[in-house]
């Protein structure tokens, strides 16, 4: 099981980091495995799963390691620390997989608010209750549930898949269409109007990342192609009036 004060910091050796952030981190309890590379990373990851993972340093560099850390689908939410970005470094960061973009800097008080915050929303850790009812291999749910915040699927087993922005707004959407087909040209429908060009995702594209992170966590989405027509949620999705 994954301890939800568990985090991997990968702060690379070369260009500005933050000295001291896993000594700060750890001095507020959380438990700090530190790398230097997106393969140790993967690593530690391998030996033990974290709930979050922070990346610090360089803007474009961050970039590619969230791109790189998404397509090994590390299931962790992923929160950035970057020097100096602009709003479209950011944007296109986080639509690259990343959860949150903070300064470097940023105020080890409020880092540890924004790391507490999102761990609520790692989905790795059950409740005593959920845990129970799974290992006597009962079924948790009689269908699939979106998370009353959208950012967590829980599969009828009770297996719960953290999602990113993109990827929450899609389910919803398909939730909302009680089980109606997305037509591949219903992506400006699932725009809630704040979003730049640089936000937006193809949606075959966001369609096959949702389905290989869910393949990875053990999960089979019933996630389903029409051809040349578009996606349809082949099983009951329903969206919960509370967190589960």
């Amino acid at each position: 099981m994954v301890e939800d004060h568990n985090i991997i910091v990968l702060q690379h050796a070369e260009g500005v980091c933050r000295e001291g952030l896993v000594h700060e981190l750890t001095a507020r309890g959380f438990a700090v495995r530190r790398c230097e590379s997106v393969l140790g990373l993967c690593q530690l990851y391998t030996s033990a799963p974290a709930s979050i993972v922070v990346l610090a340093g360089n803007p474009h560099r961050l970039l590619t390691d969230v791109i790189k850390i998404r397509e090994q689908s590390i299931l962790s939410v992923i929160v950035v620390l970057g020097l100096r970005a602009g709003k479209e470094e950011r944007v296109r960061t986080m639509t690259a997989g990343a959860d949150a973009y903070c300064d470097m800097f940023v105020d080890i008080n409020e880092l540890t608010a924004i790391l507490a915050a999102w761990r609520r929303y790692a989905g790795v850790v059950m409740s005593r209750e959920t845990r129970t009812t799974l290992e006597n291999g009962e079924e948790t749910f009689p269908s699939w549930q979106l998370r009353a915040d959208g950012r967590v699927l829980i599969s009828p087993s009770g297996r719960a898949l953290p999602l990113t922005c993109l990827e929450s707004r899609l389910l919803r959407h398909m939730a909302a269409s009680d089980g109606h087909l997305l037509r591949r040209n219903s992506q400006s429908n699932m725009e809630d109007g704040s979003n730049t060009p640089s936000e937006t995702l193809n949606l075959e594209v966001l369609v096959s990342r949702l389905r290989r992170k869910a393949q990875c966590a053990g999960i089979k989405l019933p996630l389903v192609a029409i051809r040349s027509c578009g996606y349809l949620f082949a099983e009951q999705l329903n969206m919960s009036s509370v967190d589960v």
